[in-house]
């Protein structure tokens, strides 16, 4: 069982095409050929404009960091001041770490052509989490910040699960090919014996 991705347009029957003989036909191939082109173009500019919009978002973080400060650390008088300045903050770094995990999304399946699933586990963790450093908590009901950390609860859990099946998975992987490495060893010592 395969837990570390999703693999489109993978089956384990493979449909037979025009020639009945489960070969692509040349019709077929430059499809596919042009498909997979469209594809890479595709996700080559996806991944460009999320690296844009990073960058920008990092630039404006600075800019705003370094033009607010003076006059914010004159409006901090309590704790619950500090609290709001930081909360804003932490949101804005956690938006930017969100486009660099769909970045890493788009690098995996531009290069694997697969979408691994726990990165779509970490980027919903952090878009949850950011929304929940948003929230303000004197006014939210006590519902809003239970659900979002039972989301992040859940989220959190399927992460673990995921890895802990993509390690069986990998680890029994290694193990066969260990007693098939065993196997063929064995068979190959045997004439020599015999000799």
């Amino acid at each position: 069982m395969d837990t570390t991705g999703i693999h489109p347009g993978e089956s384990e029957i493979e449909p037979l095409s025009e020639n009945g003989r489960g070969e692509r036909t040349s019709a077929e191939s430059a499809s596919g050929r042009i498909v997979d082109r469209v594809e890479r173009v595709v996700v080559s500019a996806l991944r460009a404009l999320i690296m844009l919009l990073v960058v920008a978002a990092t630039v404006t973080l600075y800019i705003l960091f370094i033009n607010d400060l003076p006059k914010r650390v004159g409006e901090i008088t309590s704790a619950d001041a500090l609290l709001a300045v930081m909360q804003t903050s932490f949101a804005g770094i956690l938006g930017v770490i969100l486009g660099l995990e769909l970045a890493e999304t788009l690098k995996a399946y531009f290069t694997g052509h697969q979408i691994r699933l726990e990165v779509i586990l970490v980027v919903a963790t952090i878009a949850v989490s950011r929304q929940l450093i948003q929230i303000d908590f004197a006014h939210a009901s006590a519902a809003q910040p239970l659900g979002f950390g039972g989301l992040i609860l859940c989220l959190t859990l399927g992460y673990v699960l995921v890895k802990k099946g993509s390690l069986t998975s990998l680890r029994q992987t290694k193990e066969s090919a260990a007693q098939k490495t065993r196997a063929e060893l064995g068979h190959a010592a045997r004439p020599a014996d015999d000799a």
